[in-house]
């Protein structure tokens, strides 16, 4: 499996080695202290208020979860919830703190590459800076757009020249730009991957040039570019304006835009603590950063069907990392209008106030879900309560997620006893497959989730597991079994692998938080029994692939009948 998004190019097997080579135990340990209980550690959750110990580490898993508040995970997990650090940074800190050398997809790379590239970054800008100042349909433009001298100087905003290779000819260390993504190769020498472009710098939190981003000129496309991933700049994690915002106190909200431009209209107009994505939907790496230093988030993204699609996607990507007290906000634009233009057309102050009038997410959230179902029908509110229930749950336990299933209640016209009555009905699924007695009174698990939460918890179990047997279980053409399919093909490919290198491993991933449950579901079996307990299952799974199979084939046999290979096949299920 290739690195992920959020690895910024450092290779999975690298982060997979640095999982296994690290103690979760001493990392946690200096942080929360912790005791030891069996083969456990135990302490209070550093994420909500409890008086009786809930939070366990265990050292075999290389796992940490509270059975409180539900949050787990591995070594970065916790770093990110509780560093509030975003991933690259909580990999990069574990790498230094266990004297780990990550590998990139593009090779080995130094803190002093590292150190070329920041350095390359400032050069270019020097560059497109000074070009800036001799092209005056470029200076042109960001009058027109109101960009005023004072905010060109504080964002650093520069110009790329419309020539192939200037860049490239100004600055002579040709790898390090490739490397950094400011120039490309051609058949024939290179050429820059800017040109004709106002220029936008792209700063981390410490003022260093990671990246740029550049607005055409012309009506070419795509109208904007910008750079791509490189060892010091991932875009789900950065933010434009951030470094600038993070330099005007007293900090209290933050507004969050799509475009550069939109961010310059409002710094213009007064509101400083402006920031924009950079072209992709929002990330809870930048919901994270932004909450490390802002109390308040304002999400105010273009008014048309695509930016309010990009909104919810961004409420969705901030319910599981959700905190109480944190106050995240919605201000819905006109259809017509991004915020560049409606503060422009409607000035500052008004912005200003409707900033303040912005919607808090759980009306946001409520608004939305009401917009979809006809609750005058018992259908609408069977539709509503499952929707809402299924975003609800994502919010760790706490005093938010007990308001929003109050509110819940009141939307259904229920009090919110039934309500979690009902809820928890909904969670008690008798097993489908019992085992055993014991099992089925202790593990009240369907067999093939059962099968898959042993195999994420114990991995050596896959090992059991014939190629006669994948074969059957691929042919069920199921969800449940597809992904149990793929976690044993890529326990597979260790000699041995440990649950937390597992859940790395899918990250970013559909089925990421489903395996991070399953990692922390109660199995009350005896490790003693745990290879017969998987077997068993593994052959009841078997046989109720190959009755699947027949079933399929019959119903073709009646419906268009079967080839050779398929009567051949079917014979031999029969038998």
């Amino acid at each position: 499996m290739t690195a992920t998004h959020h690895a910024h190019a450092i290779s999975q097997a690298s982060i997979a080695h640095l999982l296994e080579c690290g103690d979760i135990v001493r990392l946690i340990d200096a942080r929360v202290p912790l005791r030891q209980k069996g083969r456990h550690y135990v302490a209070c959750c550093p994420f909500h208020v409890e008086k009786t110990a809930s939070f366990t580490v265990n050292a075999q898993k290389q796992l940490y979860y509270c059975f409180g508040c539900k949050i787990g995970g591995n070594a970065i997990n916790f770093l990110m919830e509780y560093e509030r650090l975003p991933f690259r940074e909580a990999v990069l800190y574990l790498a230094q703190q266990w004297n780990f050398t990550l590998d990139y997809e593009f090779g080995a790379v130094t803190t002093a590459q590292n150190g070329a590239l920041y350095r390359i970054m400032e050069r270019a800008a020097q560059y497109y800076q000074q070009q800036l100042i001799r092209a005056p349909h470029a200076l042109n433009y960001l009058a027109q757009r109101q960009v005023s001298t004072e905010l060109i100087k504080t964002f650093g905003i520069g110009y790329a020249p419309a020539v192939w290779d200037a860049l490239a000819k100004t600055v002579a260390d040709t790898q390090t730009l490739l490397t950094a993504g400011l120039i490309l190769k051609k058949s024939r020498g290179h050429y820059d991957r800017f040109r004709d472009r106002i220029m936008f710098p792209i700063r981390d939190r410490q003022g260093r040039i990671l990246a740029f981003g550049g607005r055409v000129l012309t009506t070419s496309t795509p109208k904007y570019l910008n750079s791509p991933e490189t060892p010091i700049f991932h875009k789900r994690s950065e933010l434009y304006g951030f470094y600038e915002a993070c330099q005007k106190r007293p900090y209290h909200s933050v507004v969050v835009v799509e475009g550069y431009l939109d961010v310059l209209a409002l710094v213009h107009s007064g509101i400083v603590h402006t920031v924009a994505t950079l072209g992709s939907a929002m990330s809870s790496e930048q919901i994270l950063r932004l909450f490390s230093v802002f109390p308040e988030v304002i999400l105010c993204f273009d008014g048309d069907k695509a930016g309010q699609a990009a909104a919810w996607r961004a409420l969705e990507v901030s319910l599981p990392i959700f905190r109480d007290g944190w106050s995240l906000k919605f201000l819905t634009l006109p259809s017509e209008h991004d915020p560049d233009s409606w503060v422009k057309q409607q000035g500052a102050a008004h912005f200003q106030r409707a900033l303040l009038n912005a919607q808090a997410f759980e009306h946001f959230l409520f608004d939305h879900l009401v917009q979809r179902y006809d609750r005058s029908t018992v259908s609408g509110k069977a539709g509503l309560a499952k929707n809402a229930l299924q975003l609800i749950k994502k919010i760790p336990i706490g005093v938010t997620q007990h308001q929003l299933l109050r509110q819940l209640a009141q939307c259904l016209d229920m009090d919110l006893a039934s309500l979690e009555q009902v809820t928890a009905q909904a969670k008690k699924i008798p097993a489908n497959l019992p085992i055993s007695k014991k099992s089925s009174k202790s593990t009240p698990y369907s067999g093939i989730k059962l099968a898959t939460i042993l195999l994420i918890q114990y991995p050596h179990l896959g090992h059991c597991i014939t190629e006669e047997d994948m074969i059957l279980l691929r042919s069920v053409h199921l969800s449940e079994y597809a992904l149990f399919v793929e976690l044993i093909q890529k326990i597979a490919s260790y000699t041995q692998v440990s649950t937390a290198v597992l859940l790395e491993s899918w990250r970013d991933q559909a089925d990421y938080d489903r395996l991070q449950q399953y990692a922390h579901s109660p199995i009350t079996l005896p490790e003693h029994c745990l290879a017969t307990e998987f077997q068993g299952i593994i052959m009841h799974l078997k046989k109720q692939a190959i009755r699947l199979r027949i079933d399929a084939l019959l119903q073709k046999a009646k419906q268009s009948g079967l080839d050779l290979d398929e009567k051949k096949q079917l014979a031999r299920l029969l038998s």
